[in-house]
């Protein structure tokens, strides 16, 4: 007993010694005018707000001695620290020792150190710091604000600057990116891939830094007697910034090699190597005295006023490895550590630019960030038109994507140490596609899992199209491809509005770098999760990501709030309003949003968390009580999907009063049948201590309407009442508003209400456009002869006169429907029926029309090099054609295939570059016949590199014909582009198109016997069906549900029985077509299933 106790106590006074108490131990708020006299450590730019502080750097060397070396052990170091942020607040750090110098080295600069910190307070920080002869510099990242540095602001390095990367002003810029971005990677997927890489193999990978310089640069830094010391140092102070970064999104740390003095150069300037070029002589210098087996990735820093990595990808690979540089005139700071030397190094890795217009040079899958770009592998403020004046501290989608693969399986995987990590990797959930209004504000909703929990993670939403938008300056809301969201940094939250929510509230749909599209797109996001380390000493993070895909309908939209839209407006608590809003089609296909959301913000829109009403119809107006959150004089009001992205908000704000009582109704507005009477129900709350008695009655209520209240007065609070207008029968077909009226001694508060008469006299509805028998119909629009006695219409659309089968079948409350789904030459028979509360009319006559033919787009390119494809491989197609062509446009449709819905085919380009250069090639089948080749029709056979007639290396690429194939013959085209990848409807470039045809045949399924056993209703349906097998020979049996892209939505193992009969709820499902399978151990079969 007493030895276990003296062991706790040991282990208890052990953590005691090593965790720090408070930052008064050494850091005291100072100001400017206190450091009067003192020198100052020059900058090349001050920011616009920081903080001062004297810091007792003995002191805190005191405390860091405690600090384990990271790798040492698993875990959470006890040693906290305290560091200030750029507000003055004081946030903990769990610290470790954390050397980037290989032993040898470090030998040789014991005052050189550095340290790795994770966020204590702030979970999703991390941080890493030096400590040299040039006192403390730190960089800290974060999810809840932009990287914050602390620098030496005296030169006698007891009073620091500590200040926000946002915070630092626009200053010009000498730096040039001169890589040379030519399609080198074997890693590179065209973006018609399914694979994503992302750093979550629990690895962390260590490379072995050569870092030289020029004289010119090592004398910026020199003192006399110590010169080689302070380049290292001033070397050490930017490599350990990179690591920051490097270590959070791509695992990996850079360590400096053993011998790295040798390499430094200062003095006489002509005494170096280099004479203004960098690349080939950097590389010579760091194999001729490091030695090509001593290192994994060589640089060099100079004054020149631009970077080369030299090559894309190649560390590890010899004779290029060593091949990279970054010079600047002032090459300390922010700007040359992130925006310039990460840049360089990033490309080193494997990664391209992003920048989409500006100087576009990236792989031709990465430019997904409009004009300069903003992330590491941008060109912020170094190429109008620029989105900001320097880069954000982090990478992009696209490159973590690139570059995971190239030091997990490509060039740069070959020469790292690579140590098993205990953080395990989050999963990202960027949720299923979604069709949304145009000029309609829309909000990313992702979600995440990491088994190491969730308060470190943190969040990135980015726009994922890098075809070259239309123009070079700002984003346009009438581009129809390109980016028109800008990146932003990972934030702690999962969710993003787009455009921001503050300029959404302002009433600016369309700002300067996140542009609302006002027309018909198609855009595609990432989602990318970082766990920030987990919170584990060594701070090496993991990453995940996910895509999905916004489809921008032309024919709705936009979406706006109607009501609230002026000044003044004052509400009382609990009274009734009426929330209106243009539904704009977004209630039709193809975004079929049935029901909103309505949300109140009381703090002026910055948050909306009180929901006041939900899933209420989708039909542009909506009653809702006044929640009791007064007084507040600026709530505003959204109307959101309930499922789906899209929303709108009110454009001024409402005051809310408080008031003694309130008719709180059910529901305000009610719809009858003649002679029924109208029933009305509501609660009589009181506030602020009311305790008067009050007495109910009506106010301009229809002539011949008698109204019984039950009670007739009320005293206390939660009092339920019933309102009963009788004589209904003595109005005409109509809707009448009237008031309820409450009057005490001291108030009288009135309360709208209304009530909706129907008769049964129902009048068979009578069709208006497309006239009968209508040919050559271009995007229909169904419309026929309003009625004041109908509430509801059902709508219906066949193929056949007969309606066996409907391709529409709807409820909607307007007399119009935009038949968005309809194929090209195709005969349609629609009817309507009307519906009210007292019963349904009969069904219209039949209407038929015939949709227009159509054709694809013109695409061709030119044959004056001879880039072309020279094979076409797919199912029975096997069409060789010469490696020269006389034109540019190939005419295959003679040559067809036979493919089945649900079958999965390989496809086999080859192609010929002419030359020792590079070509790729995409192919479109347009699966839905619509004459467009959509996204989900596009697929990349990659590339291939100094080849003749030999296939690209994507090839062969698995097809599988979607489950919403339509039937018949369709288009499939194949394009070959030299140098980088095609579109589907370009023209005049260096290479060629080809056209064949697909005939698409009926699902197969791959059992008879079940498919006649396996049965599902209703069909279509709201989200909520049955599903029944019945087997004489039962089995364990795997329900799943698939949307047409092929993803698992539903997925359920079922028990082996006789009569199977399971119900399926996928009430929050986007409506559409979906697929629903059964199978067992032998057999399998699918249906399809329409939502609505």
């Amino acid at each position: 007993m007493n030895t276990n106790l003296r062991h706790v106590l040991g282990l208890l006074l052990f953590f005691l010694a090593f965790s720090v108490s408070g930052q008064d131990n050494y850091w005291t708020k100072t100001s400017i005018e206190s450091l009067e006299g003192k020198e100052r450590v020059h900058r090349s730019s001050m920011p616009e707000t920081y903080q001062l502080f004297h810091l007792d750097l003995n002191s805190f060397k005191n405390v860091l001695e405690n600090a384990p070396e990271k790798g040492t052990f698993k875990g959470k170091s006890p040693v906290i620290v305290d560091f200030p942020t750029e507000n003055g607040v004081f946030e903990k750090f769990r610290v470790s020792a954390s050397s980037i110098m290989e032993d040898a080295l470090q030998e040789k600069f014991p005052n050189i150190r550095t340290y790795k910190a994770v966020g204590i307070d702030d979970p999703t920080a991390t941080m890493r710091f030096s400590i040299t002869q040039f006192g403390l510099h730190t960089m800290s990242l974060s999810g809840k604000r932009n990287a914050t540095y602390i620098d030496p602001f005296t030169v006698n390095t007891e009073n620091y600057i500590v200040y926000n990367r946002k915070d630092l002003p626009r200053s010009a810029s000498d730096f040039v990116c001169s890589t040379q971005e030519e399609v080198e990677l074997p890693s590179l997927q065209g973006k018609g891939s399914s694979l994503m890489n992302n750093i979550d193999d629990s690895i962390h990978r260590t490379y072995r830094l050569a870092q030289s310089c020029t004289a010119e640069y090592g004398n910026i830094f020199a003192n006399s007697g110590t010169e080689v010391a302070d380049i290292q140092a001033q070397m050490t102070i930017t490599i350990n910034r990179v690591n920051e970064i490097y270590e959070r999104d791509l695992a990996m740390t850079l360590i400096f090699v053993a011998n790295n003095d040798q390499i430094i150069y200062y003095g006489a300037t002509n005494s170096d190597p280099w004479n203004g070029e960098y690349n080939n002589t950097t590389q010579t210098t760091i194999d001729n005295i490091i030695g090509n087996a001593n290192y994994d990735i060589g640089h060099n820093f100079n004054t020149s006023g631009g970077g080369s990595a030299g090559c894309i990808g190649c560390v590890c690979s010899s004779g290029q490895k060593g091949s990279g540089y970054t010079g600047s005139s002032n090459p300390t700071g922010d700007p040359f550590d992130i925006d310039y030397v990460a840049h360089e190094m990033g490309h080193q890795f494997g990664g391209y630019h992003t920048m989409n217009t500006c100087s576009r040079s990236g792989s031709g899958q990465t430019e997904v960030e409009p004009a300069s770009g903003s992330s590491i592998m941008g060109y912020a403020g170094i190429c109008p038109t620029n989105v900001q004046s320097n880069s954000d501290a982090h990478f992009n989608y696209v490159n973590i994507r690139d570059i995971s693969s190239n030091i997990q399986t490509g060039t740069s995987s070959s020469c790292d140490v690579e140590t098993i990590i205990t953080n395990q990797p989050p999963v990202a959930d960027a949720g299923i596609d979604f069709t949304i209004p145009k000029s309609t504000a829309f909000v990313l909703k992702g979600s995440a899992t990491d088994p190491d929990g969730l308060n470190t993670l943190t969040y990135n939403w980015s726009q994922n199209d890098p075809a070259q938008a239309p123009g070079s300056g700002t984003p346009q809301s009438t581009w129809t491809q390109g980016p028109l969201y800008r990146s932003i940094l990972p934030l702690d939250s999962p969710n993003r509005y787009m455009p921001n929510l503050a300029s959404v509230i302002n009433g600016n749909l369309t700002p300067t770098w996140e542009v609302t599209p006002s027309v018909g797109r198609t855009m595609n996001f990432s989602f990318i999760v970082r766990d920030n380390g987990s919170g584990l000493a060594d701070g090496i993070g993991q990453t995940d990501s996910d895509l999905m895909t916004v489809t921008v309908d032309d024919t709705s939209g936009p979406f706006v709030v109607t009501s609230q839209n002026t000044s003044g407006v004052s509400w009382k608590v609990g009274e009734t309003q009426t929330i209106t809003w243009d539904v704009a089609n977004t209630n039709n296909a193809p975004i079929s949003e049935s029901n909103v959301n309505i949300l109140l913000s009381i703090d002026g829109g910055l948050t909306f968390s009180t929901v006041i009403a939900s899933n209420v119809p989708n039909n542009g107006s909506a009653q809702i009580t006044v929640p009791s959150v007064g007084p507040i004089t600026n709530a505003r009001i959204m109307v959101e999907a309930a499922d789906n992205l899209f929303y709108a908000v009110n454009q001024e704000s409402i005051t809310i009063e408080e008031v003694e009582f309130v008719l709180a109704f059910n529901e305000s507005n009610v719809s009858i049948c003649q002679p029924n009477d109208a029933t009305y129900s509501f609660t009589y709350n009181t506030f602020l201590g009311f305790t008067e008695t009050t007495t109910f009655s009506t106010n301009n209520l229809p002539s011949g309407l008698t109204a019984i209240f039950n009670p007739t007065t009320a005293v206390s609070d939660g009092t339920n009442v019933t309102l009963t207008l009788s004589g209904t029968s003595s109005l005409t077909v109509g809707s009448y508003d009237f008031e309820v009226v409450g009057t005490s001694p001291s108030e009288t508060i009135a309360f709208d209400a209304s009530v909706h008469i129907f008769d049964n006299n129902l009048i068979t509805p009578s069709l208006t456009s497309p006239a009968n028998n209508s040919i050559d119909i271009i995007d229909p629009i169904l419309t026929w002869v309003d009625s004041d006695n109908s509430n509801t219409y059902q709508l219906q659309v066949s193929t056949d006169a007969t309606f066996s089968t409907t391709v529409v079948d709807t409820q909607i409350s307007s007399n119009s429907y935009v038949f968005s789904a309809a194929s090209s030459d195709t005969t349609y028979y629609w009817r309507v029926k009307a519906s009210n509360t007292c019963g349904d009319s009969i069904f219209s006559n039949v209407y038929q029309f015939r949709t227009k033919s159509c054709s694809v787009c013109l695409s061709e390119g030119n044959m004056d090099y001879d880039t072309g494809t020279t094979l076409v491989s797919f199912n029975t197609i096997n069409n060789p054609t010469p490696l020269t062509k006389s034109a540019g446009y190939n005419d295959y449709t003679n040559i067809s295939t036979d493919v089945e819905i649900g079958n999965s085919y390989d496809l086999t380009i080859h192609i010929n570059t002419d030359g020792n250069t590079s070509a790729g090639t995409f192919v479109w089948i347009d699966w839905d016949q619509d004459c467009n080749f959509d996204d989900d029709e596009e697929y990349s056979l990659g590339y291939a590199i100094n080849v003749a007639d030999q296939p690209t290396n994507q090839s062969p690429l698995s097809i599988n014909v979607p489950n919403d194939a339509v039937l018949g013959a369709t288009t499939m085209r194949v394009s070959t582009r030299w140098f980088t990848y095609p579109t589907a409807c370009g023209s005049g470039y260096d290479g060629e198109v080809e056209d064949y045809t697909i005939n698409v045949g009926n699902l197969s399924t791959d059992n008879t016997s079940m498919d006649s056993a396996f049965n599902l209703w209703p069909n279509p349906n709201h989200g909520e069906f049955t599903v029944s097998l019945n087997s004489t020979n039962p089995q364990p049996t795997k329900l799943t549900v698939y949307d047409v892209a092929g993803r698992v939505i539903f997925k359920k193992y079922l028990q082996a029985q006789n009569n199977i009969q399971e119900n399926v709820s996928l009430a929050k499902t986007q409506a559409g077509v979906y697929f629903v399978k059964v199978s067992d151990s032998n057999n399998s079969t699918t249906k399809k299933i329409i939502i609505q």
